[in-house]
């Protein structure tokens, strides 16, 4: 790994995990690392939620990332119900795609509070 890992890099990540019901785990997917930068400075770990271009349906827990923003080639449904955490090392550099618009941070940040029903602070 050549570059830190920051809280809103995108890469691609392939899970390696057969589909089952509604996962989004086959193939490689989008990944949006949702970790704060102190914990990916100093643990050898990271957390990411998995992105997918199906869009049947958004609920709270979903973050929309338009074609284009963050490098995304595809309209992009951030699904922060499904987290993943893995070894940063894991997350190749040739697989960046780019980071999450700065604009974009508040729906991520509230996704992630409704998906993990966390109370404002």
């Amino acid at each position: 790994m050549s570059t830190r890992i920051r809280r809103g890099d995108i890469f691609t990540y392939d899970l390696d995990i057969p589909p089952l019901g509604s996962r989004v785990m086959a193939d490689p997917h989008p990944v949006i690392v949702v970790q704060c930068d102190e914990g990916n400075a100093h643990s050898s770990l990271t957390t990411f939620a998995v992105g997918t271009s199906t869009i049947n349906r958004v609920f709270s827990w979903d973050c929309i990332l338009e074609t284009g923003e963050g490098g995304l080639a595809n309209r992009t449904r951030i699904c922060c119900n499904q987290l993943h955490t893995v070894e940063q090392s894991e997350l190749l550099e040739v697989n960046r795609i780019g980071r999450i618009p700065a604009s974009k941070i508040p729906a991520l940040n509230k996704a992630l509070k409704y998906a993990l029903q966390l109370p404002n602070y």
